[in-house]
């Protein structure tokens, strides 16, 4: 099973980049327009602010414009006998069991080859939950239930500011891990019928 998130508010993006790269070129101007006219300024104020905001600007450029993510379940490289020849004949991921199966999350930027970004296996996921911004759960709500374990959480969205995402849930070695994900509703559907919550607490 494997699933390619899209950009849902690439307009957006695109106008927060360009009203940064206006916001850099006016504050770089400001002190050369400052002493025409007669004012003091401190040039290397602006200077810096002009840097900051080009740096955000090509922060959000490479972020949201040139990453991609892929999203895959697949078979564990290990994973031998009937069941891997069943689903190599059918693409079926029902044949296999949890402990067959790992998720995968690659990531790409401009023309670099994809890099693997996590490899976790199914059997250790905990729970998988819908969550939003505000209005429903929350990721903070999900850190909250696991307060006294060590907790890392890694977001592989691609949508700015995203309302509604799926929050995974693994345990891994000694700690526990959150996955944030931007999923279709067939690798959603899946995701959730394999453990945790299954009713939708945003409802």
């Amino acid at each position: 099973m494997r699933c390619n998130p899209t950009q849902r508010n690439r307009r957006l993006v695109i106008v927060l980049i360009v009203l940064l790269l206006i916001l850099g070129a006016v504050a770089f101007s400001v002190p050369t327009v400052a002493e025409t006219v007669g004012f003091t300024t401190v040039p290397a104020v602006f200077t810096g602010l002009s840097v900051v905001l080009v740096c955000a600007a090509v922060f959000f450029v490479v972020r949201y414009l040139l990453t991609g993510f892929v999203y895959q379940i697949r078979p564990r490289e290990d994973l031998m006998g009937y069941a891997e020849e069943e689903w190599a004949r059918t693409g079926d991921l029902g044949v296999l069991s949890p402990r067959h199966l790992d998720l995968v999350v690659s990531k790409s930027q401009g023309s670099r080859p994809p890099v693997t970004e996590c490899v976790l296996g199914l059997d250790s996921l905990l729970e998988a939950v819908p969550i939003r911004r505000k209005g429903g759960t929350t990721k903070a709500d999900v850190r909250s239930r696991y307060a006294k374990d060590s907790f890392v959480f890694y977001d592989y969205t691609l949508t700015f500011l995203w309302n509604e995402a799926l929050e995974l849930v693994f345990r891994d070695g000694g700690e526990t891990v959150g996955v944030i994900l931007e999923p279709d509703a067939a690798m959603t559907a899946y995701l959730r019928g394999l453990g945790g919550p299954k009713e939708d607490e945003n409802e």
